[in-house]
């Protein structure tokens, strides 16, 4: 077989691949994963972990209201909590337009059982606010965050102290354009939110919410992945220039070592990858 009819081979194959539902259905599964586990969740826990920060340090929650020296640490400190704020709202609402994508484009079961759990997760209101914090930082201005210390027992043995990171409600609705969700929501809180709460609330809810329908995707794909590993098996047997039976226990092989399986790499004398072989798929 010569070069050029090996790469019309492949490329073909490689087509077919790409076009498979299966292979299809995993690549957009995997890219709602993607945004869930390298983005939103780890600027959630970046949020909470600043939030977090004035009451693991009384110094620093201290500094965060004094008014006597100039204030460079609360300075600091705003300019990180802005950026983590900023972030995490950009992240959670990403998420939710890649959602939207996919329910655009699918007509199935875990689309249906998505749909018919969404107002059970938008009847909780720090959903709501959440998503209007984000249109009034892209849209107005970012939220102005203020620092408040609650002392009990000054100055004795069981004194404690709590820091709270706020959000001035006046302020926030000097935008007119709050649903009348938020609007109902910020009413309860008085003259303003504590955020490290609804942070917190927000992102459990949106990280389990997604994370269900994602695992109800790759159930939903799994009836695909055997015609699309037959794909892979004949891809493999043209790369490596073997029969297709041998091609197949080689990836099988493969497939159970990458599961964490401490299993052997069948051999056809010489060593079919070399010494150290690289995973064929």
């Amino acid at each position: 077989m010569g070069d050029a009819t090996l790469d019309e081979e492949l490329q073909a194959i490689e087509g077919r691949i790409a076009r498979h539902p299966g292979y299809l259905n995993y690549a957009q599964a995997s890219a709602l994963l993607a945004t869930i586990k390298h983005v939103v969740e780890p600027n959630w826990r970046e949020l909470l972990a600043a939030l977090d920060a004035p009451n693991a340090n009384p110094m620093l929650a201290l500094e965060l209201v004094q008014n006597v020296r100039k204030p460079v640490v609360r300075d600091k400190f705003r300019a990180t909590l802005d950026q983590k704020l900023h972030n995490y709202l950009a992240g959670a609402f990403t998420l939710v337009d890649h959602v939207r994508r996919i329910v655009e484009s699918r007509n199935d079961e875990p689309v249906e059982k998505m749909l018919a759990a969404k107002p059970a997760l938008l009847a909780n209101p720090e959903v709501s606010f959440m998503q209007d914090l984000r249109n009034f930082t892209l849209h107005r201005t970012l939220p102005v965050t203020s620092s408040r210390v609650n002392v009990t027992a000054p100055n004795q043995a069981e004194m404690t102290m709590e820091s709270f990171i706020e959000l001035s409600i006046p302020s926030l609705l000097e935008w007119k354009k709050w649903t009348s969700t938020s609007k109902a929501f910020l009413a309860a809180q008085g003259d303003a939110v504590n955020l490290r709460p609804v942070v917190a609330k927000h992102g459990e809810l949106i990280l389990t919410f997604n994370t269900v329908f994602f695992n109800d995707l790759e159930a939903a794909n799994a009836t695909h992945l055997d015609g699309l590993n037959e794909l892979v098996t004949e891809r493999n047997a043209l790369l490596a220039g073997i029969p297709i039976e041998d091609a197949r226990r080689v990836t099988e092989s493969w497939t159970r070592r990458r599961n964490g399986e401490d299993v052997p790499i069948p051999g056809f004398g010489a060593p079919l990858f070399g010494s150290a072989p690289s995973d064929p798929q």
